[in-house]
């Protein structure tokens, strides 16, 4: 992760250059346009899918796409383009970067009880681009803010496992006084929420939702004792937040929404990539057993999911041992019988018949 850091830093700084932008230091244009974050967001991303922590999984990065395409829809920027994308990490972690692009750990989506769930914060992710509050954060300043946006997308990049990465990430480009831009000021997150929640709402998702997450992340914080989930650490939850969104919630029709059948399969597969192969076998064979639970045909999804890795792993295993002791692996036509009328006689007689007499002449050895 540290090697990612600097380059990424250095490469935007000199992409804004090469391609001309105005000198965003000038108080008449403090203000940083859309496609300005739109650049550094892609600049962004270069750095993010090079990381071996990018999940360049085609079907999950549709789900979320097809998912965050509907939340969009109903945003109040339809028209803001948008890109989802999955980190494999365990950490329970969303975040949004410059111009639009998204990203959910895996972690996340694995703990999210249901598809409103993570709606829910899809969609306080997409209002906080849909409101700028990066490009926000840093106008207005003495420094150039463009430079102030790079900094603030390393850190975030950084902030995704590693907190203290992203400190000295903040601390290294733009100073101490730029730790603070990193969380999002507390209008900020009322702000994210209050448009997350009608979004959610319009969308057709249970709204109950967001609040029932939050109180999860809270719950979260007390049981951790210190090694808090590194989404409260960018989006800090408080008892104001989860009162403030509840009581908008009471005030909105309910409305029971069932899960679809791709976040269902797409959770199996996560579950059946994430657990080791023999638990994974274990956990789908006892939901399709005796005590069932979760959508049938999702977990024989992650059942022959799960099947497929413990053949492979038991193959892998096979080859390390035969290497180790020198065995080679016989093919079953090696170890068959000759037969006197297979035609394969190549198989077992390969040699041309030697001569066996002075003569010369090629006779069968049994007349030798």
């Amino acid at each position: 992760m540290k090697k990612l850091l600097f380059p990424l830093l250095c490469s935007v700084a000199l992409t804004c250059h090469a391609d001309g932008l105005p000198d965003l230091g000038d108080a008449s244009q403090e203000m940083i346009s859309p496609q300005q974050e739109r650049q550094i967001g892609q600049q962004s991303m270069f750095q993010i899918r090079a990381d071996a922590s990018y999940l360049d999984d085609a079907e999950i990065a549709d789900y979320l796409n097809q998912l965050g395409a509907l939340l969009v829809a109903n945003s109040g920027e339809p028209a803001q383009p948008f890109e989802f994308f999955a980190i494999n990490d365990n950490a329970v972690n969303a975040f949004a970067m410059p111009g639009g692009f998204i990203g959910v750990n895996t972690g996340l989506i694995l703990i999210a009880q249901n598809e409103s769930e993570l709606a829910s914060v899809l969609s306080h992710e997409v209002a906080h681009v849909t409101q700028h509050h990066l490009a926000r954060m840093v106008s207005g300043q003495r420094y150039d803010s463009l430079a102030a946006m790079a900094a603030i997308a390393v850190a975030i990049i950084a902030a995704r496992n590693n907190p203290q990465a992203a400190t000295a990430a903040i601390y290294g480009a733009q100073g101490g006084t730029m730790q603070r831009q990193l969380n999002f000021t507390r209008t900020y997150e009322q702000e994210a929420d209050r448009i997350g929640l009608s979004t959610l709402e319009k969308s057709g998702f249970d709204t109950r939702a967001m609040p029932a997450f939050f109180e999860k992340m809270q719950r979260a914080t007390r049981i951790s004792e210190g090694n808090t989930p590194t989404y409260l650490r960018t989006h800090p939850v408080t008892a104001e937040r989860i009162a403030d969104v509840g009581n908008r919630v009471q005030q909105l029709p309910f409305r029971l929404v069932p899960d679809s059948l791709n976040f269902q399969l797409v959770r199996a597969k996560l579950n059946a990539n994430v657990k080791t192969p023999t638990d994974a076998v274990a956990f789908f064979t006892s939901a399709l057993g005796d005590q069932k639970f979760g959508n049938p045909v999702a977990n024989r999804y992650g059942l022959v999911l799960a099947l497929l890795r413990n053949n492979q792993e038991k193959s892998r295993w096979q080859e390390k041992l035969n290497a180790s002791t020198g065995r080679k692996k016989i093919s079953p036509a090696s170890t068959a019988a000759p037969h006197k009328t297979s035609p394969n006689i190549a198989l077992w007689s390969t040699t041309t018949p030697k001569c066996c007499c002075k003569t010369g002449a090629l006779k069968k050895r049994s007349n030798c």
